[in-house]
């Protein structure tokens, strides 16, 4: 009976260490939150909100979270209006500005190029913007643009034009195909429709909450980002997700915790 005893203490014994070292290998799901706004006002409110936050969870939930200092970094802001549409072709800004604008530019078009972010630029006919004949959403625009390359492959103009139809005036669609077709041909790009979008390069007051180990706490953050009026200042929060395990995570917070 002692010897059983002792077998089972052992095997529980073993079953615990074996289960405390697991917790350090087997990943997990965290999450960050990165907020940006342009006022300085809604970020020091709602970063005290955030402290609070995190303050008022358990010892065991808010162990790992991290909350980073506000600063000021330039960033781009990118609108995106489908009420309006345009021609338009993303790549880098070397291959917009010194090789694609030029030849285009010369050939009698009016180019203009903008910056989405540190790598990607959009280059657009800044002459020919369209209105659609019914509200526009972002899987319509991309159905369209699939099609559009089907009928490129084919050469298929006149269906093309057809088929555009269905969303623009007659004369847009024709306008809009054969720009596309010629740029297509003649400079070996394709050139598809987009949302009518602008972007700016802004100073924006931005911080981020990393390690954010439950989706609940997630989810009361973003409520929290939610209670601010954005229609006249600009704020915005992404959500990124990780796998990681207990080792790592640990390692990250004493760094972190040795460079405050």
């Amino acid at each position: 009976m002692i010897k059983n005893l002792l077998y089972l203490s052992i095997v529980v014994m073993a079953l615990g260490w074996f289960f405390y070292f697991a917790t350090f290998i087997i990943p997990f799901k965290t999450y960050s939150l990165y907020v940006d706004t342009d006022s300085d006002n809604i970020a020091s409110k709602v970063y005290r909100e955030f402290q609070d936050y995190v303050n008022s969870l358990d010892s065991k939930s808010k162990e790992h979270i991290l909350l980073s200092n506000i600063v000021k970094e330039k960033k781009i802001i990118v609108n995106e209006d489908y009420s309006k549409l345009m021609i338009s072709v993303r790549e880098s800004e070397n291959f917009l500005k010194e090789k694609l604008a030029p030849k285009m530019i010369q050939k009698g078009y009016h180019i203009n190029i903008i910056p989405l972010t540190e790598d990607v630029y959009f280059a657009y006919l800044s002459n020919l913007v369209i209105v659609p004949r019914s509200d526009m959403a972002k899987q319509i625009l991309d159905d369209i643009n699939q099609k559009y390359l089907d009928f490129l492959q084919d050469d298929k103009l006149f269906d093309y034009i057809k088929f555009l139809n269905s969303y623009f005036s007659s004369s847009d669609s024709e306008r809009v195909a054969k720009a596309q077709f010629y740029i297509s041909k003649n400079f070996l790009i394709n050139f598809t429709i987009s949302p009518y979008t602008t972007s700016k390069t802004v100073k924006l007051n931005t911080f981020k909450l990393e390690n954010i180990s439950k989706k609940e706490h997630l989810l009361g953050l973003q409520n929290v980002l939610n209670k601010y009026d954005s229609k006249n200042i600009y704020l915005k929060f992404e959500t990124k997700e990780r796998v990681i395990n207990l080792r790592v995570l640990h390692k990250e917070t004493r760094v972190s915790q040795k460079k405050k």
